[in-house]
């Protein structure tokens, strides 16, 4: 009897999470649909990490998220696991950026969507790539020359200093140093909230660029996507969509 009143619970638990999840595109995609729907389930925020992500917003005046960009490139040449054949540099996803921002641009002109300022949310364990994309968007945000003269201001929110850029840069993978004895303290805690708090704003994104083998990406994208907000989303490393694991559906 109780397991059938726990069942009944996480029931109605996931019909919570599957009720802003209606995204028309995914009907044909039903595995994907419904995988989207148990990360969204899964990543829900606890009280504690809920008014970490408030405080977060106002600290940063953070709203809507037009584009999110999940750069790595401290840890990632070190991750054993990934096909990387070697780190992309935070200028390739700028320039991505880029296009996006002239598609967003030449839609509003049209009508289609509505139109800026933009914002643009940055979580990189890198600062150096932090800075190239405060840089960027304090030139303007057109170093490609696709955007239109005139065009909306973007904004780029992008931390630097955090716990994970300083573990990334001392020569380790994030993941495994977190794992250690040494860390399991106040480093790691604050570590995994920063990761926690990425995940749960790029997630929210209309728009992410990032990498396929990113498990982060992956859940940002499967979350959104379902959820019916994220209408684009661009892999970095396209050559790697080929493969499959447990955070991943088919090849989408």
């Amino acid at each position: 009897a109780e397991g059938g009143h726990e069942q009944a619970a996480v029931a109605d638990m996931v019909s919570s999470v599957l009720i802003p999840c209606a995204s028309p595109e995914l009907k044909h995609m039903r595995d994907a649909f419904w995988w989207g729907v148990v990360q969204a389930y899964a990543i829900r925020p606890s009280a504690t990490v809920r008014r970490h992500l408030a405080d977060f917003r106002r600290q940063h005046s953070i709203d809507a998220i037009h584009i999110a960009l999940h750069v790595r490139l401290g840890d990632k040449a070190k991750d054993r696991y990934s096909f990387q054949a070697g780190v992309i540099g935070v200028d390739k996803y700028l320039e991505q950026a880029e296009k996006m921002l002239a598609r967003m641009e030449s839609a509003c002109a049209s009508g289609g969507v509505s139109c800026g300022p933009y914002t643009i949310y940055i979580a990189t364990d890198a600062s150096s790539a932090a800075i190239a994309a405060l840089e960027w968007a304090s030139q303007g945000a057109n170093t490609l020359g696709v955007r239109k003269k005139g065009a909306f201001p973007v904004r780029v929110v992008a931390p630097t200093g955090t716990e994970t850029q300083m573990l990334a840069s001392s020569n380790t993978e994030v993941a495994m140093a977190m794992e250690s004895e040494k860390m399991r303290s106040t480093v790691a805690y604050h570590a995994a909230l920063e990761v926690v708090t990425d995940l749960l704003l790029l997630s929210s994104a209309e728009r992410l660029i990032g990498l396929v083998m990113s498990q982060i990406a992956r859940v940002a994208t499967g979350v959104g996507t379902a959820r019916g907000t994220m209408v684009e989303t661009i892999a970095m490393d396209p050559q790697n969509i080929q493969f499959k694991d447990s955070f991943k559906v088919g090849n989408a």
